[in-house]
């Protein structure tokens, strides 16, 4: 590195020119790197901060789907006997078991055509004298009644050409509820019975009807319908 040389500093009193700026002389070299210092003491630490405020809570979740349903499991042990239940009603005495209508009577021959006769209860044997075909007795219920079945017997032995039959019908207020025919060459006696049951209502009017077919002669005649 030059050399600087410093020179005195002249003032005079006069007012003379001022000279000219020296050339800036160079830079000189970097100096080596010192030491590193050692590390100083940690500081103390901070105070913690204020907590924050809580957040909002979050919405609650759907339920799930519910699983399959498991296998029933074993039939647990019979409990205890239950209390005895209340007496129920009294079932029905002999008494009320029912009974039977009964018909007899006469039906009226047609050798040709047909012919209708009702029964009564006059009673069977008396020929023409027992026919009723005028008019039904219509007989009234005074309550209501369930009938059950129609049962016929033919006393005596039908007469009439090959065909010939005798066909009765119970009736309810002119309807038939319950019919059995009888054809010329079936056997007389009991005949088979009808199976059924229908109600009758109270102020309902029964009758027993028989229509003969081609049959030449009186015919006994004995009925039953059940009643309950």
């Amino acid at each position: 590195m030059p050399e600087i040389q410093r020179l005195p500093f002249i003032c005079n009193d006069g007012e003379g020119e001022r000279g000219e700026r020296g050339e800036r002389g160079e830079r000189g070299e970097r100096g080596e790197r010192g030491e590193r210092g050692e590390r100083g003491e940690r500081g103390e630490r901070g105070e913690r901060g204020t907590r924050g405020a809580r957040g909002h809570r979050g919405h609650h979740g759907h339920d799930g789907h519910d699983g399959e349903t498991g296998p029933t499991g074993a039939t647990g042990p019979t409990g205890p006997l239950g209390l005895t239940g209340p007496t129920g009603p009294t079932g029905p005495q002999p008494n009320d078991l029912g009974g039977l209508l009964k018909f007899c009577g006469v039906v009226q021959p047609a050798s040709e055509g047909s012919a209708q006769s009702f029964l009564a209860d006059w009673g069977v044997g008396r020929g023409a004298a027992a026919v009723l075909s005028a008019a039904s007795p219509a007989y009234p219920f005074a309550v209501p009644r369930l009938l059950e079945n129609l049962a016929v017997r033919l006393i005596n032995q039908p007469t009439g050409a090959p065909g010939s039959t005798l066909v009765f019908d119970l009736l309810k207020n002119g309807i038939p509820i319950f019919t059995i025919v009888w054809t010329m060459g079936d056997p007389i006696g009991n005949l088979p019975i009808a199976v059924g049951t229908n109600l009758v209502g109270q102020g309902s009017r029964l009758d027993l009807r028989v229509i003969a077919t081609g049959i030449t002669n009186f015919v006994d005649v004995s009925a039953t319908v059940g009643i309950g």
